[in-house]
């Protein structure tokens, strides 16, 4: 199989992400004319629309500086440019912005506009299955890198790698590369946060990277930057 086929067997995975997120400033638009609208009497409905407008405006604010800044950093750390930004975006999408999605979603917007609420209510679940290829990524090409030919070191090629593989040790390189802070729908505040499930969202970050990675470069890329886990 040529290098051009692997490459197109390994981009049939990839998703149509252009423009995704293109509409959060329409809908942040939208809620602030609804705000200007309300009097200073409904008090309930004011706290809402400005606690909305901030969580989808702070949400703006880290994708923004993701494409601005971030990603360039991620692509000199794993020698690729990657094509679409916005699958690199997704790999920072938390479960509690499904909270700020539905309740968006539930918002009644004036004209009856509508937006791809369907589409936001999926992100951390689409950031999901990119980790889940990169897991299943990195774990294969850490075994390349590890391998030995002596069957009577397996047992280390198995140890290591789960040591690798682990979220404790992913979450180092998130760490490392100042990746946790732009985090997408969840608390910045980590201070008082279970460790475990730090490390998890962290570790998934690294593996949702290496998803992307995987998909427009294929195996032979990840194979030669896992070096960064070791």
């Amino acid at each position: 199989m040529t290098s051009k086929m692997m490459n197109e067997s390994y981009s049939k995975l990839r998703w149509n992400v252009q423009g995704l997120f293109d509409n959060f400033s329409v809908i942040r638009t939208e809620l602030e004319e609804q705000l200007k609208s309300l009097s200073d009497n409904n008090i309930r409905k004011r706290k809402k629309l400005l606690k909305l407008i901030s969580q989808i405006k702070e949400m703006e604010e880290t994708i923004q500086d993701l494409k601005n800044n971030k990603i360039t950093e991620i692509e000199e750390n794993l020698d690729h440019k990657f094509t679409e930004s916005n699958l690199i975006v997704l790999a920072f999408f938390q479960p509690e912005s499904k909270t700020l999605f539905t309740q968006l979603k539930n918002h009644q917007f004036p004209n009856e506009k509508e937006f791809d609420f369907e589409s936001y209510l999926n992100l951390d679940e689409a950031a999901k299955v990119l980790a889940f290829i990169g897991d299943s990524a990195i774990s294969l090409a850490m075994t390349h890198v590890l391998w030995q030919p002596n069957i009577s070191s397996t047992w280390e090629l198995t140890v290591k790698r789960s040591e690798f593989v682990s979220n404790k040790n992913m979450s180092k390189l998130c760490d490392k590369w100042n990746l946790f802070d732009f985090k997408l729908g969840a608390t910045k505040n980590t201070k008082n946060a279970n460790k475990e499930k730090v490390e998890h969202a962290k570790g998934t970050i690294i593996e949702t990277l290496f998803g992307v990675l995987y998909i427009e470069c294929g195996l032979e890329k990840v194979i030669s930057s896992v070096v960064h886990l070791k």
